[in-house]
């Protein structure tokens, strides 16, 4: 099933209500909920789909949970529980053949695969910024539909292909932004080599990021940021506990790669 396959599928209400369930932070009330997604199922019908090349069509875009310990104060990485840990679902592309590869490495804890450079684990692309005809052909994961079912899976696609905006127009056009401003801080960096005085470009680049940090519109005043010197004893600390937090999260990507493996990479 595709992308658009998917979208086509499930009935536009219920997936509604399962936007409000699983993102209540900004799909408050129904009606307005269902308005957003018949804009989007316009822009869907009326894009140009772009036809799939080889590479593309080993690609495979799945619905993953991710654990992580933010705003958490573990005193050591033995306290590390997953009942614990703040859960979370997340939409990336994978590619199969990478994932095939990786497949006798899959039992082996985090802390190994994260420290052998040797060891390629099968990188996950983020989806906010590829083009929307051509996402609309991706092939939907079977192993995440089978986990979470039709509508969390479709509500997850599109809050990452909308995160950057509803229309495809507006996603291009942060896109563009975000390539200036890679462009400058290319061109910042041989400036420096050379020398040369940066301090303005990093400036402008800073707010940038400031501003990509919160894309609301209703923007909290930021505390003012402290440098924190730590000793080898707390960043070592910190280190194990971020070993414990992966350890757990990978445990249930693991479990969903097994998965991946028996029913879309055959």
């Amino acid at each position: 099933m595709t992308v658009y396959e998917l979208f086509k599928k499930v009935d536009i209400y219920l997936l509604a209500d399962t936007l409000k369930t699983q993102h209540k932070h900004y799909y408050k009330k129904k009606k307005k909920t269902v308005k957003i997604l018949k804009l989007f199922y316009n822009e869907i019908e009326a894009i140009q789909k772009i036809p799939l090349d080889e590479e593309d069509k080993d690609f495979l875009i799945i619905c993953k949970p991710v654990l992580d310990d933010l705003g958490k104060d573990f005193k050591d990485a033995s306290k590390v529980k997953e009942t614990k840990l703040d859960t979370y679902l997340v939409v990336d592309g994978i590619h199969k053949n990478e994932l095939i590869a990786f497949k006798d490495n899959l039992d082996k804890p985090w802390k190994e695969l994260f420290d052998n450079k040797d060891i390629n684990m099968p990188v996950a692309y983020g989806i906010d910024f590829v083009e929307r005809g051509r996402i609309l052909n991706y092939e939907v994961s079977k192993a995440s539909l089978e986990w979470y079912g039709l509508y969390t899976v479709a509500a997850e696609i599109f809050w990452e292909m909308t995160f950057y905006g509803l229309f495809s127009c507006q996603v291009e056009e942060k896109k563009k932004d975000l390539e200036e401003r890679v462009d400058e801080v290319n061109e910042m960096i041989e400036k420096e080599k050379n020398g040369e005085d940066v301090s303005d470009t990093f400036e402008s680049l800073t707010e940038l990021l400031e501003d990509l940090e919160d894309e609301d519109d209703d923007k909290k005043e930021k505390p003012k940021k402290t440098v924190i010197t730590l000793s080898e004893k707390e960043k070592t600390k910190i280190r194990e506990t971020m070993y414990a937090v992966s350890e757990i999260s990978f445990k249930h990507t693991r479990d969903l790669y097994k998965r991946i493996l028996e029913l879309d990479c055959n």
